[in-house]
């Protein structure tokens, strides 16, 4: 279940396929400023049109961004029941909540800092990471966030969801 919030005017030509990397029973809720639209794989026949729009009912019905994501993703989950305890303790065994590719922090710091990152991340059902770089090289932050977000987390390590 993946949602996505881009700056790209053409939502059809932001890559779904690279955010998928194979996976084939998925939703994605992708929005930008002025459009929006549900892409489904695999589940078709079960998310049609009114499931699209419940979908975006339960995005919408929130007043913050993230309780409407929460909200959509919350909604969306009911679509997929093979979603067992079992392969979501899977999943956590392998989260990850820190990179500090900037190298700011010390063992200790980090060790205290994952310990509160995945305490927050498991109370409230979102994972929350914070990333540290040494440097963007000069481009701005949005078009970072797409990169760092879609090519590391995403196509690396299949954990994030």
């Amino acid at each position: 279940i993946f949602f996505v919030y881009t700056k790209a005017e053409a939502l059809e030509d932001y890559g779904v396929k690279a955010i998928l990397n194979g996976i084939t029973d998925y939703v994605i809720m992708m929005e930008n400023e002025s459009s929006w639209y549900v892409h489904v794989g695999g589940k078709g026949e079960i998310i049609d049109v009114a499931a699209e729009d419940a979908l975006r009912a339960a995005y919408d019905a929130d007043e913050t961004y993230v309780g409407g994501v929460g909200a959509y993703m919350d909604a969306a989950v009911l679509y997929f029941p093979e979603l067992t305890a079992a392969t979501e303790a899977a999943a956590r065994e392998n989260e990850e909540f820190l990179y500090d590719e900037a190298d700011l922090l010390t063992d200790s710091e980090e060790t205290a800092l994952v310990e509160k990152l995945t305490e927050i991340s498991h109370a409230t059902n979102a994972q929350i990471v914070i990333a540290t770089i040494a440097s963007m090289d000069g481009g701005d932050i949005d078009s970072f966030v797409d990169y760092y977000v879609l090519q590391e987390m995403f196509m690396n390590n299949s954990s994030y969801h």
